[in-house]
């Protein structure tokens, strides 16, 4: 398998957004049995990022559930880079978040198709 940080770093990137707020969404693809050890990896993701100053204090939102059609847990991150792409790129080159990264590669599989990950970046939207 390939560094699971490297295949993050290639999935997040938000340089086509033009405002300042960088939300992330990161789909996990868990292996069965895994969860406990991913919710702490977890903790220490969002800990660790916010050491760091990468991530803002806004609450990391972490959901659990499933995919249609698809067996096994299904782990949703919600998080806000703290300086947009400096950040990321910054979180890309960290020894301390690679290595969680590559822990959360050990976690998770392909599934129905899918990566074993995916990264979403969004801004948000007013629509008034």
């Amino acid at each position: 398998m390939g560094s699971a940080w490297q295949s993050l770093s290639h999935s997040a990137k938000f340089s086509h957004m033009s405002t300042e707020r960088h939300i992330a969404i990161a789909q996990y693809r868990v292996k069965a049995g895994g969860e406990e050890k991913f919710k702490d990896v977890l903790r220490q993701h969002s800990a660790t990022l916010r050491a760091l100053g990468l991530i803002t204090e806004r609450p990391v939102e972490v959901f659990l559930g499933t995919e249609r059609k698809l067996e096994g847990p299904f782990f949703v991150e919600i998080f806000e880079w703290a300086g947009g792409e400096e950040a990321v790129g910054l979180a890309h080159t960290h020894p301390q978040v690679t290595a969680l990264w590559e822990t959360i590669g050990e976690l998770c599989e392909p599934r129905g198709g899918k990566p074993m990950f995916e990264f979403v970046g969004v801004a948000p939207l007013s629509l008034s």
